[in-house]
């Protein structure tokens, strides 16, 4: 559980924004104090609640399939993940002539041509 926090401090020294990530933790320490006043310990469960949970996840689920900009987001999205698959360089196929001849490098590589022109 440790790895994620330890990663994105990492991750925020790396990138010089240490600052953001100082503003995420206080935003997260701020919902955690509003957990705070919450009731805690066993609830107990009535007879009818899991008919009436089902009941409400029901209309929450038929609410968020009509809802338009939900369905027209989740569509972009799958459409966007289903037409870029990204593979690992391990996993990609090697042409014949890719192991003995190497391509020249892209003109953008260098900086000074990405600087000018790209």
């Amino acid at each position: 559980m440790a790895v994620g926090p330890a990663l994105a401090v990492l991750g925020s020294a790396y990138i010089g924004k240490l600052w953001l990530l100082c503003v995420a933790a206080a935003l997260c320490a701020v919902a955690a104090l509003c957990w705070l006043p919450l009731p805690r310990g066993e609830r107990q469960l009535n007879p009818g609640s899991v008919a009436k949970t089902v009941g409400e996840l029901r209309l929450g689920w038929s609410l968020l399939i009509h809802n338009r900009p939900v369905v027209l987001l989740v569509s972009i999205n799958f459409s966007i993940n289903l037409a870029s698959p990204r593979r690992s360089a391990s996993t990609r196929p090697l042409s014949p002539t890719s192991s003995r001849h190497p391509s020249p490098p892209s003109p953008c590589s260098t900086r000074w041509w990405a600087s000018q022109v790209c």
